[in-house]
């Protein structure tokens, strides 16, 4: 009788275990919700980085001035797959996106990668000022930079190793437009 009630507890003890690690990983919410049809870079700058406050105060009189930061250059980007040893050369100005489905309009390139553990859309590549990021986009395998998975945009620069599904990608050469 004595070994009933100790099963009991301990059966007791493992549900409110898990109940309390479903409520911290959202309690049942929906993570994946459908986002508004726009281009996906634009998203992941509005986002991630907020336009500056004083954007929509500006007079008719400075709309001609340019500043250092909001020059379009664009940059010039060297991947290669570690496991092919393929190397892959994009040229932009907003972003790239990285997955497992093929070219798709919402970038201004897209690279393919065939394995199975990497999501449709897995993460994408951004420009924000002088600096290029990675942005997990929600994938299921999560995106690594350097071994370490990102929660956040992360800046990329040469000789870093994106880490997708079973797939490295190593940051051969970045360059910006002059």
């Amino acid at each position: 009788m004595h070994w009933l009630i100790l099963i009991s507890i301990i059966i007791l003890v493992i549900l409110s275990i898990c109940f309390s690690v479903w409520k911290i990983n959202g309690g049942g919410q929906n993570k994946y919700r459908p986002r508004p049809f726009e281009s996906i870079p634009e998203r992941i700058k509005r986002e991630v980085f907020p336009s500056k406050e004083y954007e929509d105060e500006y007079d008719d009189e400075y709309e001609d001035d340019v500043y250092e930061d909001e020059v379009d250059r664009r940059w010039k980007l060297q991947i290669e797959d570690l496991e092919t040893e393929e190397v892959y050369e994009f040229i932009f100005y907003d972003g790239i996106g990285i997955g497992r489905m093929e070219e798709t309009e919402e970038y201004e390139g897209f690279l393919e990668v065939p394995d199975p553990r990497v999501s449709k859309l897995h993460c994408a590549i951004v420009s924000k000022g002088n600096a290029l990021f990675v942005q997990d986009e929600g994938s299921s395998n999560h995106t690594f930079l350097n071994g370490k998975q990102i929660t956040r945009p992360m800046e990329i620069q040469a000789e870093d190793v994106i880490g997708i599904g079973g797939s490295k990608l190593e940051i051969v050469k970045v360059f910006r437009e002059v």
